[in-house]
């Protein structure tokens, strides 16, 4: 197997595999050489820390949340759990690996600040719960008008008028010419 050097009395195996089950043992060295190796010691059983997170944590009132999660035990189930509501969102059956990945849809009608709960067996600890933060609002429809687009046309537009009426207001000659309309026809 592998090996791991320390002048301490400790030292970190890494490259190990969650949930698999391991022996060590150890021997000393000094000017002398090596000593024997000792006995080989119980099974260790490396697993990972648990972790749930959401995609967002502000969905829309009848939105989608995608809810990703690891370090439960392989094979056990997870249940999703919306709370004060209370609702089973959604129960994943033998977590493969102890690893998991669910979109969920929200019920409509379920509005403002909520938990989510992710209850399973965790590889270390045994049974957990796992509480997220929601809130949940109505979203304002999208209407389709960009609003910056048409103050940037008639930004445009004004500009190109205040030049316009600018350029012609002298004649080459240097005279200017008076553009005003009479306010009495035929004056």
């Amino acid at each position: 197997g592998d090996t791991c050097t320390t002048s301490g009395t400790g030292c970190t195996v890494s490259g190990l595999t969650n949930g698999t089950a391991y022996t060590f043992s150890v021997y000393a060295t000094n000017s002398n050489g090596n000593s024997a190796a000792s006995s080989a010691s119980a099974g260790v059983t490396p697993f990972s820390t648990l972790v749930v997170s959401l995609n967002t944590s502000t969905p829309g009132v009848g939105g989608t949340l995608v809810v990703t999660g690891g370090g439960f035990v392989p094979g056990s189930d997870v249940q999703i759990w919306l709370y004060p509501d209370s609702i089973l969102l959604a129960t994943i059956v033998g977590v493969d690996g102890g690893s998991f990945e669910t979109t969920i849809t929200l019920p409509e009608g379920v509005e403002g600040e909520h938990e989510l709960r992710v209850v399973g067996i965790a590889q270390v600890g045994g049974p957990i719960t796992e509480t997220l933060s929601l809130s949940i609002y109505q979203t304002l429809p999208n209407t389709g008008i960009d609003v910056l687009s048409i103050l940037w046309t008639a930004l445009l537009l004004v500009g190109a008028g205040a030049v316009l009426l600018n350029v012609g207001r002298t004649r080459p000659d240097g005279q200017k010419v008076d553009r005003s309309l009479p306010l009495i026809p035929g004056a």
